[in-house]
């Protein structure tokens, strides 16, 4: 599974466009995510099928990058977000994106788009996380 950024124009409709090509292929988006700073912004997304998201960004013109998704459960608690991405800056891994799956009361999904997903597996074992 792959997380999709693609770069947008931070104006009205932008994003639209972007899950009605998605949506065209008959792709199902399970996670999304983004933000906007000033007149750009950028949107990432998880769905069920990589290959047709791939080809309906590509159809639809879009600057976009993928990377391999690392799951991770981890404690829902101050400073999970901190060691884990310590971890993964330490072991040499770059970080493309993160999105929060699931939030289950003291626990939580994650989702981070990574260059190299079997340090980043190392890496969040080694901080404490559980499910990859």
């Amino acid at each position: 599974m792959n997380l999709f950024t693609v770069k947008l124009h931070n104006e009205p409709g932008t994003l639209a466009k972007v899950a009605e090509a998605i949506a065209s292929r008959g792709v199902d988006i399970r996670a999304v995510g983004g933000g906007g700073i000033g007149d750009s912004g950028v949107a990432a997304f998880l769905t069920d099928n990589d290959g047709a998201t791939r080809e309906a960004l590509a159809g639809a013109n879009c600057e976009f990058s993928e990377a391999e998704a690392v799951l991770a459960d981890v404690e829902d608690k101050p400073g999970t977000l901190a060691k884990l991405t310590r971890a993964m800056a330490d072991a040499g891994v770059n970080l493309q994106g993160v999105l929060v799956l699931q939030s289950m009361g003291d626990r939580a999904r994650l989702a981070f788009a990574v260059d190299d997903a079997m340090k980043a597996r190392e890496a969040l074992r080694s901080a404490g996380a559980m499910g990859m």
